[in-house]
């Protein structure tokens, strides 16, 4: 259920947010085709580097979620990233148990969804600085390309 309802709220959120950026340079089957090959195979239908810089740090953020698991796609994954936005949101409301579904998830499940994301942090942080000393291109495009 994670799997299916995270995903699919990523494909709406980021066809439309990527739709409503372009402000009318995109067809919403394109930001549709977008919002999905970036979070799974990189394929582009539309020249990225004429893209707003917006919707390039949107798409960003959808690399950095990623796939689900089991595929091929990176990412720290959907079911970690819902884990840890669900989990957030209960700490931030003052509960004491994580319930996803009417299951409680277990404190471990919750760690490992942490420790993912703050290791990917990390190493995009690390291969960022890396390419931008080494090379000769702008802070976004770097970021896009890590």
């Amino acid at each position: 259920k994670i799997v299916v309802y995270t995903t699919f709220a990523l494909i709406i959120a980021g066809s439309l947010l990527i739709f409503m950026l372009e402000k009318g340079t995109m067809s919403i089957l394109d930001s549709f085709f977008q919002s999905i090959t970036t979070r799974t195979a990189g394929f582009n239908t539309v020249e990225i580097g004429e893209l707003h810089i917006v919707t390039k740090f949107l798409m960003i953020v959808l690399m950095i979620i990623g796939a689900s698991p089991g595929s091929t796609g990176g990412g720290i994954k959907t079911t970690a990233f819902y884990i840890a936005v669900v989990s957030m949101y209960s700490i931030l409301r003052g509960n004491k148990r994580i319930v996803i579904f009417n299951r409680n998830i277990a404190l471990i499940n919750i760690l490992k969804a942490y420790a993912l994301i703050s290791m990917y942090i990390f190493f995009l942080v690390i291969a960022t600085l890396l390419l931008l000393y080494f090379g000769d291109f702008t802070f976004m495009d770097t970021l896009f390309e890590v």
